[in-house]
């Protein structure tokens, strides 16, 4: 009895669980869910690379049409995700080291996002979105890695880290120490980004 082929070699023809219903149109992806009362939130991003926010201009864009809400670092709910729980003494735990969208002023890259226009439709909330005006206090951003990266400091995180011991390959009988550059891929998915969040529950 023949077994079913557990997968394709590179250069044969396979045909893909989900292709037909993709390039027909029938696919059902996360911006096709539509919940109850669902309402539309639309990002502003930065026209900085590095800096501070020094001011929002919200006025016109909190009188346009079905704007529910602007939120910005001056108005974010406290995430519990966010709390620095390595940072006790007390506790061990996991400390957040990535982007905190919204916790504080603090520029890091264009187009990062700044705030979040809420409002009953996605098109009212983009055409608002573009009304939301930021005054900066401009850096100079530092975008070159090949100097930058032989820079401890600017690579390393914050604070003292270690883990394991430093340079320990370097005690094995033979070794390679090389550098190497790889091409840029770029995904090109089919499915817009979009993300859906629908509470359950009277909190």
């Amino acid at each position: 009895m023949d077994q079913e082929k557990l997968f394709t070699l590179y250069g044969e023809e396979d045909d893909r669980v989900d292709g037909i219903d993709k390039v027909t149109g029938r696919a059902k992806y996360t911006a096709d869910n539509h919940p109850e009362n669902m309402v539309y939130g639309v990002f502003v991003t930065s026209t900085i690379a590095r800096g501070a926010i020094k001011n929002f201009q919200l006025g016109e864009a909190k009188n346009a049409p079905g704007v529910l809400e602007i939120i910005t670092y001056l108005n974010c709910p406290a995430l519990p995700g966010y709390n620095p729980w390595a940072k006790d003494p007390k506790k061990k735990g996991f400390e957040w080291r990535g982007l905190k969208p919204f916790h504080q002023n603090l520029v890091y890259h264009y187009g990062q996002p700044i705030a979040m226009v809420v409002a009953t439709t996605w098109e009212k909330a983009v055409k608002a979105a573009a009304l939301v005006k930021a005054e900066y206090v401009s850096e100079e951003a530092e975008t070159d890695f090949e100097a930058l990266r032989k820079v401890d400091s600017k690579l390393k995180p914050s604070g003292e880290y270690k883990r394991g011991e430093a340079d320990a390959y370097k005690k094995a009988e033979v070794y390679v120490e090389n550098e190497y550059y790889m091409p840029i891929e770029t995904h090109n998915p089919i499915e817009l980004h979009a993300t859906v969040a629908a509470w359950e529950g009277n909190d």
